[in-house]
C-alpha cells in the first residue's frame, strides 16, 4: 500500500481508481482504493494500512444459497493490507530569520504557510517574549479560475514559536574563519528550545526553495 506523498505548495496525486466491480473480476489481484485522512496533525508521521468491510449481498437469502450460514453474516472484512510508507505531514507554516534591527532589539521573521495549495509569505517583527505569528490578506490565484486575477485571501502566518532571546553578534565559525551573525532562541511547539541564525537561515536552500514559490 502506498500514500501519496504531501509536498509544500502541492495537493497531492491522486491516483485513478477503477470501479471496485471491475477490479475484483481477477481473483487473487490487489485492490486499489483511495481514501482520505482528515485527521493528521501538523508535523508528524504516519503509516497507514487499512482493510474493507464489505455488506453482505446474500443477507436474508436463505433460500437462495447452499449454505444458510452464508445469508446471516451483515458484512465481510478483506484481511489488512500491509502498511504504507512513510507519509510526513509539514508543518502549517515554515519561518526562517531573515533581518534584524539591534537598535530596536528586534528581528525580522519571514513566515511561509499554504492558501489554496499555494506557497504565501509574509514578514513579522519580534522582540523576545512574542509569538511568531501575523495576520494578513495576500493575493493567490483561484484554482477553479486560472485565467483570472487573483483574489485576496485572509491567512494566519502562526509558527507556533515563541521567541525567549535574541543575542546580536554571535560568534560563529564559517568557512574556518570566525565570523559574527545574530541568533533568536525560541520554543517550539513542543515546549523544545531551539536555536535560528541570520547567516545560516538567509542563505540556506531551503528558504530560497519557499521565497522562489511564493508570489513578489
Amino acid at each position: 500500500m502506498r500514500a501519496a506523498p504531501v509536498e509544500p505548495g502541492k495537493p497531492p496525486q491522486v491516483p485513478v481508481v477503477p470501479p471496485f466491480d471491475e477490479q475484483i473480476k481477477e481473483k487473487d489481484k490487489d485492490v486499489l482504493v483511495w481514501f482520505c485522512d482528515t485527521s493528521p496533525e501538523s508535523g508528524k508521521v504516519y503509516r497507514y494500512r487499512i482493510r474493507l468491510k464489505l455488506v453482505n449481498p446474500l443477507l436474508t437469502y436463505v433460500n437462495d444459497v447452499k449454505d444458510r450460514d452464508a445469508a446471516s453474516v451483515p458484512t465481510l472484512d478483506t484481511p489488512w493490507s500491509e502498511f504504507s510508507d512513510p507519509v510526513s505531514v509539514p508543518p502549517t507554516a515554515e519561518f526562517f530569520l531573515t533581518g534584524s534591527f539591534p537598535s530596536k532589539g528586534q528581528v525580522m521573521v519571514t513566515v511561509f504557510s499554504t492558501c489554496l495549495g499555494q506557497v504565501v509569505k509574509q514578514t513579522v517583527t519580534v522582540t523576545p517574549g512574542q509569538s511568531i505569528q501575523t495576520e494578513a490578506s495576500v493575493d493567490v490565484s483561484d484554482p477553479r479560475k486560472p485565467t483570472e486575477k487573483p483574489i485576496a485571501m485572509k491567512v494566519n502566518f502562526a509558527a507556533g514559536a515563541v521567541v525567549v532571546g535574541i543575542n546580536f553578534g554571535k560568534t560563529i565559525l564559517k568557512g574556518g574563519v570566525l565570523a559574527k551573525t545574530d541568533e533568536m532562541l525560541y520554543l517550539d511547539s513542543a515546549g523544545t528550545l531551539r536555536s535560528r541564525l541570520l547567516e545560516f537561515d538567509s542563505q540556506s536552500d531551503v528558504y530560497k526553495k519557499f521565497n522562489s514559490q511564493a508570489p513578489k
